[in-house]
């Protein structure tokens, strides 16, 4: 997307929202909507907007839920000042295609206050709450040639308020915008945007108030390998002026990081939040620490949890992406091996990754240079690192894993004696494992137990993928396992339509031909090319066909006309193609309009008779049915309408 279009059009809209923003302004109620959630978030000033990617988007920018691919749950308590405190849970589920769906729960809970009258005098301690629900939708654009690093998103909030024995409802919508920046000098910026509590307000004795509207605009620039995030956010407030938050998040190791902020917004104290991090991506604690001065301090503690299934559109390039970050972040940690490791694995399954391949030799470089001692013990402290690493590994039979370890250090120190040693020593003992694992595929497949065959030439590849015999002879077993899945599947099938043939059977020579009908079609639904089904469906639709019009005839021949129609109808639905079905249902149908035709004009003469005779109503309701037998009778058709006047006439005056 052409990013000048995009910053001229986001101005834009700014400047647009800006303008309505000073008509909005004034009073607000349910101010607790400005109560940050997340231990992160809060502890860097609240500068979330560009910066947030899990669940606690459902507070910050619904577009955030863009980012995630494993299911998560949220919570957090905020023990806050005088006595009040909030408990927030958020739950958020990614689908392949459409977006992250999330939902949650904050509540707000407040200790007694006291209460008086209008005269002033004390009534006792009142309780007041405050309850919401979120649901949010966010959604990656990737797919999106022109919209590639943009997320959007929306939420919809429900909030109910109550003091004492009062309470209102509320509802409101947050609208968020992510825009990462690809390339270029500010290539990992994240740009956010989103407009907050848009919504009806809250009506309490009497008055109405709006809520806390805001707009927000956000930056987020990770550095150092994402080891160190920069953000900021400029605030504007309808009940408030334009102020500036900004926060820092600096990860030390993957499971320790540290927080600290500004927040703007703050005149009870210096503006100044902190926090701190453990866990890693698939659970970890966050704590805030904001202080208000004399009222007191706030302390928020969130845990996050992924599980589940990954989804995520572009999986394959967001994980390699991932990775990349992580050895970038090992890099700017000064773990060269670590780094090196993690670089060269991404390069096994993506070798056209460009920024791996820099990084190593970037690595391999420095190894060469060593340009101080300090910096050379430094390096060769990670290499003794890993050679220990890659020993234990031995000693316990994880040989894919050390030789790995043994492989980094080789490719950064080629002259490493005992890397080398244990490389020779791991050859040998795949090939030990190679010749047992393919003996053991070979006597399972002259056994015919295929399935175990397999498994062990799958492990011989794993091991030494050029091994001709085993790729040739897994071949060869995938084969027959395929027919033995086959034949099982078809007995399965034959096994599921045995006891309805019988049924079916059972039916058809019972002459029960309907039922019989029935269970043939559920044989083909089961086998589509069955075709003793196939026959005896037809069989059954032609006999019921039959019966059908025999029953229909003999009902025209006694002059019962509608039981010959429904007969002939079921016939004609068994066997829409037969002429002399057709023939007849038109015969049947001609002789049932002339009958009729005559009963309407009987009718319409007891009709016209209760007219003359001063009955109305009975005259209108005959006239009525006259139409009901034929629609054609025009003089029912004038005679109800003559009375349908005269009934709805206004009466005179007495």
């Amino acid at each position: 997307m052409n990013r000048r279009h995009l910053w001229t059009g986001l101005g834009a809209f700014l400047l647009g929202v800006g303008s309505l923003w000073a008509k909005a302004s004034g009073s607000s109620t349910a101010n607790f909507l400005k109560l940050g959630v997340g231990g992160r978030g809060v502890a860097m000033g609240e500068a979330h907007t560009a910066a947030v990617d899990d669940v606690m988007s459902l507070y910050w920018n619904p577009a955030g839920l863009g980012y995630l691919y494993l299911n998560e749950v949220g919570f957090m308590h905020n023990n806050f000042v005088q006595g009040i405190s909030q408990d927030v849970f958020y739950y958020a589920r990614p689908t392949e295609t459409k977006g992250t769906f999330g939902a949650g729960v904050s509540m707000l809970r407040i200790n007694d206050i006291a209460g008086f009258d209008a005269s002033d005098i004390p009534t006792g301690n009142v309780q007041a709450s405050d309850t919401m629900l979120t649901f949010g939708w966010g959604k990656s654009m990737e797919q999106l040639v022109w919209f590639r690093g943009m997320r959007v998103g929306a939420n919809l909030k429900i909030l109910r308020k109550t003091l004492d024995r009062t309470s209102a409802l509320g509802y409101m919508t947050d609208l968020g915008l992510l825009y990462e920046t690809r390339g270029g000098w500010f290539h990992g910026l994240n740009t956010g945007f989103v407009i907050q509590n848009l919504g009806t307000g809250l009506s309490m004795g009497g008055q109405k108030s709006n809520f806390p509207l805001q707009m927000k605009l956000g930056f987020a620039y990770p550095m150092f390998g994402d080891n160190l995030v920069l953000a900021t956010d400029l605030v504007l407030p309808t009940d408030g002026s334009l102020y500036i938050n900004m926060g820092t998040d600096y990860r030390i190791w993957d499971i320790l990081a540290f927080r600290l902020g500004y927040r703007g917004s703050n005149d009870l104290d210096s503006g100044l939040t902190y926090g701190v991090r453990l866990g890693n991506e698939r659970l970890h604690m966050d704590y805030a620490f904001v202080p208000f001065g004399p009222f007191g301090d706030s302390h928020r503690v969130s845990l996050g949890v992924r599980f589940g299934k990954a989804f995520r559109e572009g999986k394959v390039a967001d994980q390699i992406q991932t990775a990349y970050m992580r050895a970038e972040a090992k890099y700017g940690q000064g773990l060269l091996v670590d780094a090196y490791m993690q670089a060269t694995q991404i390069l096994d399954v993506a070798p056209w990754h460009r920024a791996s391949k820099l990084l190593t030799k970037r690595i391999e470089s420095e190894f060469k240079a060593m340009e101080t001692e300090a910096r050379r013990q430094q390096l060769q402290a990670q290499v003794d690192e890993h050679y220990a690493r890659g020993e234990q590994l031995f000693q316990i039979d994880d040989l894919l894993h050390a030789k790995r370890e043994f492989e980094a250090i080789l490719a950064l120190q080629a002259d490493h004696m005992g890397a080398k040693t244990y490389l020779n020593r791991i050859e040998e003992r795949f090939k030990s494992i190679v010749d047992s694992f393919y003996e053991a595929a070979m006597r399972s497949f002259a056994a015919g137990d295929y399935k175990q065959s397999q498994e062990y030439l799958q492990r011989v590849l794993v091991v030494n993928p050029e091994h001709t015999e085993a790729r040739e002879q897994l071949a060869r077993v995938e084969i027959l396992l395929e027919k033995q899945a086959k034949a099982m599947e078809e007995q399965q099938r034959l096994e599921r339509i045995r006891p309805i043939r019988q049924a079916a059977m059972v039916f058809f020579e019972q002459k029960q031909y309907e039922e019989a009908l029935s269970k043939f079609e559920e044989i083909l639904t089961i086998d589509t090319t069955d075709q003793e089904a196939i026959r005896y469906r037809g069989i059954s639709r032609s006999l019921i066909a039959k019966e059908s019009y025999n029953a229909g005839l003999k009902a025209a021949q006694d002059g019962d006309f509608p039981k010959a129609r429904e007969q002939l109808k079921r016939a004609l639905h068994y066997d829409p193609d037969n002429p002399d079905i057709r023939k007849i249902y038109a015969s049947v149908e001609d002789r049932q309009h002339e009958k009729d035709r005559l009963e309407s004009q009987r009718v319409y003469r007891d009709a016209l008779d209760a007219f003359l005779a001063g009955d109305l109503e009975k005259s209108l309701l005959l006239a009525q049915k006259s139409l009901e037998l034929d629609s054609e009778n025009l003089e029912a058709k004038r005679l109800v309408e003559r009375l349908t006047q005269r009934r709805d006439a206004p009466k005179p005056a007495p």
